[in-house]
């Protein structure tokens, strides 16, 4: 075996092969968490043997729960990793519960893996993760350099995002946040499984690891300005192999450069040596897997509802723990977290897991939303909720987020007639009453609370909501329907119209064939928008406080209800799209042509941040947004984060069926045939070559493979990961209905918003937070007309978080800066008393540097910066 010219010269440069065997391991996707976990302790029980047997032998453990049931079962081995990993043999990588998806999930969700992780790190196994490991995650949002370096993770190893997958990007390089934070990224170019040969030969074995090695330092080689080179060793379900040893010594006896076996921190260390020589990268590593975005849409819906309430019940409860001396439940808070967090792992969240794995994650947000229920009612009930009430009385607006707000609210009215709410200081609020509840635009201050009284009798106040014939205005926006949709959307400040109509009107259902897998999209040619039958139109409700306009109809396959509602003084246009689907292969998407005028530009919010993105389909977390000259449209989401832009049409995928089997997928076979032939050609010139690239290859065309995921799931399962058998059980039931085709009735709600032109005007940052935290009417007793518990100067910031202390006492806030201002900001807050001062997310006790406060922090927040704040009492636990 002999090195050509090229590769002479890479091995040449390269000085040190480091080698890191490792077990990338699903928390649950073809099969169960069960039926994991018993493979994963297969894989553990052999790298133990191999560690105790080979001195020279090093290993990678990925997740927490990758581990935790191992080390339930068997103590003792859990003493064996410990000392391992201080000896500097093994490394717990990643820092996190499980491996998250990083773009879906609400972004405090990714701290809070992080804190979880490496605080069990530390209590377990003596150690503090240092580095980040996102091997098979789907793609990568711009703020997680900054995420990781402020949790004490200074490098993060990753494969997929880089687009395309054989581009000429930097193996190794600078990863810059846009705060300016960096870490050392390193790509697995020739990804993540290695050295995975199968059969009992092993001469072939060796002859076939040769032919790797050779074709990892020529692939990853030639794409790094470093003279070392990391090289994985194994696979996703793959138990540590002797020939791994065998064969490092014999490449080390043959050739150059020699090969050692080491963790990660270990190449990162050697790597940080050379930092000047690395480029430094910016921005994102997505999309890929677009299909994920969409796929099985009520695992997302609930993650978001339940990130938001979660951490609208921690806010509660902390306050009534900290200013109130009621007990904080922690032991809840961290269960229900923990639920939640489970659901974050990168294939549960995408919906790229079969049914069985759905229902049990759907299962275990019910059990968390029980418990976020009881800790929110608990921790209001001690600030002053007092129970249900449904006539005459006192109620107070409770606003959990950290800027005052004036939006619209709900509440039982069982009790008709004309009714209006008065608050402390003699302000009047008209009140519409249908269908059993109340509705009033209300205000409440920040994070706090202001109290009405409800009594009877209309009020004579000029309203700005006026209604003619098919058209609905306020002082924000007028909003004209046509025959299937929005005819005109018009923002009456700058007097533009916002949406072209002149080939389909906004709002409209659109209906396509997807023949793609769980992970991917295939839209074929035939798309049934055109074949949609509207069945009525009429006003609902028309009256001083809203007003709502609805269109029903159908498609083939599906019945839709949409309603459009507009409030008093309040300046979006909210929507709810009801649909009953029953066939199968299709995505339903909602659309707004835009009346664009000169450049676009398409926004996303991202966790932490807002991208600006070129045409195509992106994940985002609550908006997209479209501006141009003068004016711009934002079309806000529950739980939907599928956008498409394609220059002049802004949509949100709805939801997405996914089937076994279907004609139209052999049809798009063919019609792709050319695609596929190339993909399949250069997948096996790959694997000749020895590099396990053929996933990576056929990602063009990734919906021909794993079509199978969208099934019930085996009934038995075999130990390790899944196998062509596996597939051809599934697929022989083809006919056999699966959760994956959505049939069924499903709701979604969407919001618009005119941005004039530029989303900062808007805020946009701060709507999306209040449409996925309403503000609550309660009945209450509590003493006093309002009540503010924390105050923030400045409209760029926004407050993730304000929780106890999971390391050490006193309390956390955590907040960002949402627009990319920066700049100097004031907190007031009666909880800020004693010493505060800056802390890692992950709120390692070492990082505190405090300084005393009372009642109020000045607070030095860089651009896109996010920044925890911790405030320990000067006594005690309480402030």
């Amino acid at each position: 075996m002999e090195l050509d010219a090229q590769l002479s010269l890479v091995a040449k440069r390269i000085k040190e092969i480091v080698v890191c065997p490792h077990y990338h391991f699903d928390l649950e996707w073809f099969k169960p968490e069960k039926e994991y976990a018993e493979d994963m302790i297969m894989v553990m029980e052999r790298a133990r043997e191999m560690l105790k047997e080979n001195p020279d032998f090093t290993f990678v453990l990925d997740q927490a729960y990758s581990v935790i049931p191992y080390f339930r079962e068997d103590p003792q081995a859990q003493g064996d990793f410990r000392r391992w990993i201080q000896e500097g043999r093994v490394e717990f990588v990643g820092g996190t519960l499980v491996a998250p998806d990083n773009n879906l999930p609400v972004p405090e969700n990714l701290v809070r893996q992080l804190l979880y992780g490496k605080s069990w790190a530390r209590r377990e196994l003596g150690t503090n993760p240092v580095t980040g490991w996102g091997i098979d995650t789907f793609g990568h949002p711009p703020q997680l350099p900054q995420l990781l370096a402020k949790s004490g993770l200074g490098s993060y190893a990753f494969q997929r995002g880089v687009q395309p997958w054989d581009a000429w990007h930097p193996l190794d390089f600078i990863w810059e946040a846009p705060d300016g934070s960096d870490i050392i990224a390193h790509w697995f170019a020739g990804t993540y499984i290695a050295f995975t040969e199968i059969g009992d030969n092993p001469d072939e074995h060796l002859d076939m690891y040769f032919k790797e090695m050779l074709s990892r330092l020529d692939w990853e080689g030639r794409r790094t300005s470093a003279n070392i080179l990391l090289v994985p060793c194994g696979s996703d379900f793959l138990r540590p192999r002797d020939d791994w040893i065998d064969f490092f010594m014999a490449w080390n006896r043959l050739f150059q450069p020699p090969s050692q076996f080491v963790v990660p921190s270990r190449f990162f260390r050697r790597l940080d040596e050379e930092r000047d020589k690395l480029p430094t990268v910016r921005g994102e590593f997505n999309p890929i897997f677009t299909g994920g975005y969409e796929s099985r849409i009520e695992l997302k819906q609930r993650s978001r509802m339940l990130g938001y309430a979660l951490l609208q019940a921690e806010r509660w409860s902390s306050i009534a723990g900290f200013l109130h001396g009621q007990r904080i439940p922690e032991e809840e808070l961290d269960h229900a977290w923990e639920l939640l967090l489970k659901g974050d792992f990168h294939d549960t969240i995408n919906g790229t897991g079969t049914d069985q794995v759905t229902r049990e994650a759907l299962l275990r947000y019910t059990e968390a939303e029980d418990i976020i229920k009881r800790i929110n009612e608990d921790a209001l009930k001690s600030l002053g909720a007092d129970g249900e009430q449904s006539g005459e009385g006192t109620f107070a607006t409770v606003n959990s987020l950290t800027w005052e707000r004036r939006e619209p609210l709900s509440f039982p009215l069982s009790e008709e007639g004309e009714w209006h709410l008065v608050d402390d200081q003699g302000r009047e609020f008209p009140v519409q009453v249908t269908g059993g509840n109340g509705y009033a635009v209300l205000t409440a201050p920040s994070l706090g609370w202001r109290k009405y009284r409800l009594l009877r009798g209309s009020l004579d106040l000029p309203s700005d909501l006026h209604i003619e014939g098919r058209s609905m205005r306020n002082q924000y926006l007028e909003v004209t329907f046509g025959e299937k949709g929005i005819l005109e959307l018009r923002d009456l400040k700058s007097g533009m119209s916002l949406l072209d109509t002149s080939q389909v009107e906004g709002g409209q259902i659109w209906v396509d064939e997807d023949v793609g897998n769980l992970w991917s999209n295939a839209v074929t040619d035939r798309d049934f928008s055109h074949k949609s039958r509207i069945d009525g139109a009429s006003w609902r409700e028309r009256g001083p406080v809203r007003a709502t306009y609805e269109i029903w109809g159908r498609h083939k396959n599906l019945s839709f209800t949409t309603s459009y509602t507009l409030w008093r003084q309040f300046p979006r246009l909210d929507c709810r799209t009801t649909v009953n689907f029953k066939g199968k292969d299709r995505r339903i998407r909602v659309v707004f042509p835009l009346a664009v005028k000169g450049r676009a530009r398409f926004t996303c919010e991202t966790p932490f941040a807002a991208t600006l993105r070129e045409e195509g389909q992106w994940p985002a977390q609550n908006w997209g947004a479209v501006d141009w000259e003068g004016a711009g449209l934002a079309l806000l989401n529950r739980g939907n984060p599928s956008y498409s832009w394609d220059g002049s049409i802004l949509s949100i995928t709805l939801l997405r069926s996914v089937s076994k089997f279907s004609l139209a997928w052999l049809r798009w076979l063919i019609l792709n045939r050319r695609l596929v032939r190339k993909c399949v050609s250069q997948a096996i010139k790959a694997k000749k070559r020895g590099l396990n690239h053929f996933e990576t290859n056929m990602y063009p065309v990734h919906w021909c493979l794993m079509k199978w995921w969208a099934s019930p799931g085996l009934r038995r399962f075999h130990h390790g990961g899944w196998n062509f058998l596996d597939q051809l059980k599934a697929a022989a039931a083809f006919w056999q209905a699966s959760t994956a085709w959505e049939n069924g009735e499903h709701s979604f709600e969407y919001s618009l918003i005119s941005t004039g032109g530029d989303w900062r005007k808007e805020n946009l940052p701060r709507r999306g937070w209040e449409l996925q935290t309403p503000m609550m009417i309660l009945p209450w007793n509590g003493e006093g007309g309002e009540r503010s518990y924390l105050f923030m100067e400045g409209k760029h910031l926004v407050v993730s978080a304000l929780k106890g202390a999971s390391e050490g006492k006193g309390l956390i806030i955590r907040l960002y800066d949402s627009l990319g201002q920066g700049g100097k900001v004031r907190l007031v807050s009666p909880l800020l008393k004693g010493i505060a001062g800056s802390a890692l997310l992950t709120e390692d006790e070492d990082t505190f540097d405090g300084v005393p406060v009372e009642g109020f922090l000045d607070v030095d927040l860089g651009s896109w910066e996010v920044r925890t704040v911790r405030v320990i009492p000067l006594e005690g636990r309480g402030v």
